[in-house]
């Protein structure tokens, strides 16, 4: 019997399939007459997560900020979709970090609290938003920290398993980097 993690996961999965446009690899792959009905639909977006720790609301141009110049975030904002009612799912980064990942209430997420020590590390019935993308053909990455567990590549919590196919950063964070 599946968990409630997993049916919200799979909901969450489902939803974001539904919703977004066929990929274009996904496109060649189904034939000609998909091919010309897809030609008409409109083209994928691109899409830019951006998650700072310590980086508030109006630390920005786009948002206000007139002491601080943040002309490319700014040009991003300009060109696409600005949130302005978003709130964070937690006061630490990594409980933060993993309910976006995850969509899933900190409550009901994996990574509860900043780790004292070991890094929480996300579950194997976690379903991560890049899983999702991946799946409609998107190509996917994450720069910067990870801060989900051990270093090996081969782990279920790395980010090269969790749907990123590309990984440059550092997966422990800082106050776990021993000096």
């Amino acid at each position: 019997m599946p968990t409630r993690r997993h049916f919200l996961a799979g909901s969450a999965a489902a939803v974001g399939l539904a919703a977004l446009p066929t990929a274009p690899q996904a496109q060649a792959a189904a034939g000609a007459a998909q091919a010309t009905a897809a030609a008409a639909a409109p083209a994928t977006p691109n899409f830019v997560v951006i998650l700072a720790d310590d980086l508030g609301y109006g630390d920005l141009g786009a948002y206000g900020q007139q002491l601080i110049t943040t002309p490319r975030i700014d040009r991003l904002a300009a060109e696409g979709l600005r949130f302005t009612d978003a709130y964070s799912t937690a006061a630490v980064c990594a409980p933060s970090r993993c309910s976006l990942l995850t969509g899933l209430h900190t409550g009901h997420s994996a990574v509860r609290a900043n780790p004292n020590g070991v890094a929480g590390a996300l579950k194997a019935g976690d379903t991560t938003f890049a899983e999702v993308l991946r799946a409609r053909g998107y190509r996917t990455a994450v720069i910067g920290k990870w801060g989900f567990g051990p270093q090996e590549g081969d782990q279920p919590s790395h980010p090269n398993s969790r749907g990123f196919e590309e990984f440059y950063g550092y997966i422990d964070a800082p106050w776990q980097v021993e000096l």
